[in-house]
């Protein structure tokens, strides 16, 4: 049966709304995001996983069925919307992660954003109110698209609605990306290849600027120095994953606890040797 919830059924498996959400990016990026100010979605044709809008195996035997196919070619249409579809990826957690600085900000330079999922949901649904799109956000599926289908436990009225599920997968292979997606989908027109950009109030947006762990202070100094120059000081502060932050802290429990504070190396990182 058709369902009267308003969102769209490849938009249900959403986080809290004040689920905490990750944006990795060097720091050409996080200046171009300023500057703009928008937030870049990506045609989905365009991202370098070729599982993008692609259907498990058993999924498309099954809609490759000659008595489907005659009613409707779901291959085919999905492969069309891979040009009318543009994506912004997050990564939902409470926490840092130290492998998606390595993935996304590799080497000692690059930024982290912060927001929450309810603030990417209502940017994305206020756009769609000037455009024709179906828009939405929700976590991604992972799945197994060599041994597992999405559609075999589905009534026959939920696969009808889920012809787009496919934009909302990804291979099992990138779990460790814990997923939040927002998507525009334009079924009038194709989108460019540039992707598209939304307008955004970044003071609103943007609810931490976080530097990268292992960056320099003349670093962390630029990243104030131009978080300042729009408004965001704020909102700047260093990864707590800083080997600085940590063993600072270490030392002020010590001495708050009354502990003698060690001049030794003992609670300091590591030098390389040679140093």
């Amino acid at each position: 049966m058709q369902s009267n919830d308003p969102v769209h059924p490849i938009f249900r498996n959403a986080p809290e709304p004040e689920a905490k959400l990750w944006r990795y990016l060097n720091f050409a990026k996080f200046a171009s995001v300023l500057h703009s100010p928008y937030l870049h979605f990506t045609r989905v044709d365009h991202f370098d996983d070729h599982f993008e809008g692609a259907w498990p195996r058993s999924d498309l035997e099954y809609w490759t069925n000659e008595r489907i196919l005659r009613a409707f070619n779901v291959p085919a249409f999905t492969e069309d919307m891979r040009r009318r579809v543009a994506a912004s990826c997050w990564f939902e957690s409470r926490h840092e992660s130290a492998a998606m600085w390595r993935l996304y900000a590799p080497g000692a330079e690059g930024i982290a954003i912060t927001t929450t999922f309810r603030k990417l949901n209502n940017l994305i649904k206020a756009a769609a109110d000037k455009r024709a799109w179906l828009v939405g956000a929700a976590r991604v599926t992972y799945i197994d698209h060599a041994n597992v289908g999405w559609i075999e436990n589905l009534g026959e009225e939920e696969r009808r609605l889920n012809v787009l599920m496919p934009f909302m997968l990804k291979n099992i292979s990138y779990e460790h990306e814990k997923e939040v997606r927002a998507l525009i989908i334009s079924a009038m027109e194709v989108i460019g290849s540039d992707g598209l950009d939304l307008q955004v109030n970044l003071n609103d947006f943007i609810d931490e600027i976080v530097d990268n762990p292992f960056c320099q202070t003349w670093f962390t100094e630029a990243v104030a120095g131009v978080a300042d120059r729009y408004g965001l000081k704020s909102k700047h502060r260093r990864s707590s994953l800083s080997p600085d932050v940590f063993y600072m802290d270490r030392k002020q429990g010590r001495a708050q606890l009354g502990a003698p504070v060690k001049a030794d190396t003992a609670s300091a990182p590591d030098k390389p040797d040679g140093d």
